[in-house]
Formats: C-alpha cells, structure tokens, sequence
C-alpha cells in the first residue's frame, strides 16, 4: 500500500518537495485542488511572461493577438458544429449569433465551478468529448429563455400544437 503525505506537495517546476500552504488553490467543478507550482514558483513564472509580453514589438502583439483570436474562433467553431451547427429552436446558421446552452440554465453556475467561460470553456467541452446536456441556441433564442422562460418559437409551436389538437377533437 503506498502513503501519500497530503500535507506536503512537489512543484513541478522547482521540483521541491514543499508544504501544502506554499501552493495556492484552484477551484474546479469536481472541487478544489492545488495549483501545480509553489507560490514562488508561480510569481517567478508571472514575472517572467510579463517581462517576455514587455519586450514584444507592436507587431508582434499583435500577432500573438491574431493567434489568440483565431484560436478561440476555431474551438468554439469545434464546439458549435459538434453540437449539430444550427439553432435547435429556430435553425439559425449564421456562426456569429450562435452560443452554446445549459438545458437546464444552470450555465453561470457551471463556469463559476469550473472557473472557465469563453474560449476556455469551449476547450473544456472539447477536451471531456463534447459531453451531452448542451445544445446550440442562437442569441435571440437563448436570451429569450433566459428572461422569459421560454423562447417565443417554442410558445409558437405549442400554439400550433394545441390548435391542431383542438381541431382534430
């Protein structure tokens, strides 16, 4: 049987064999764990990538910017047309009006538990396999859910449905 010392932890970085309280936490949605680097190791890191983001040319900026964009622009691209690319309540195409929706509208619960929105959220759902419980709403539609409960064609359709019903009977 192996022991672990949970009040110890090695840095990835320095490789020290340190105590716990010289790591930060980091909350996630299956709970808290701790970072990875040691604290000095984390300032060290900070310090450095902001020196190296200093010593950038303007057009370098802005082309680790232009990576960046595209980057985000392809994930959540991934994640839109893995979840079938189009409005599931009115078929809304366009890429730029589509968002990806928690059914159960617990979304801002779910990003604050896992500490991830935008571009890091899509890379999360890519990274699980694209996991079931989310669908693809345009902004019209999922805004309407939001505040109204229901979007007006969901109301339309159930309209229909009861009159034909009414009709039939």
């Amino acid at each position: 049987m192996i022991r672990v010392n949970l009040l110890v932890k090695r840095c990835s970085y320095c490789t020290h064999t340190l105590p716990i309280k010289q790591f930060d936490l980091t909350k996630r949605a299956d709970g808290q764990i701790w970072k990875r680097l040691c604290k000095e190791c984390a300032e060290y890191s900070r310090v450095w990538h902001q020196k190296k983001r200093d010593k950038m040319t303007p057009g370098q900026k802005v082309q680790l910017s232009a990576e960046k964009k595209a980057y985000g622009k392809k994930v959540r691209m991934d994640c839109i047309q893995a979840y079938g690319g189009k409005c599931e309540c009115c078929g809304e195409t366009h890429f730029e009006f589509l968002e990806i929706d928690h059914p159960n509208n617990d979304g801002n619960k779910e990003r604050r538990a896992l500490g991830k929105w935008g571009t890091s959220f899509f890379a999360h759902l890519r990274t699980r396999g694209f996991p079931a419980g989310y669908r693809v709403l345009c902004g019209n539609c999922n805004a309407a859910r939001y505040h109204f409960g229901e979007c007006p064609h969901e109301r339309e359709r159930r309209e229909v449905k009861q009159l034909e019903e009414m009709l039939t009977a």
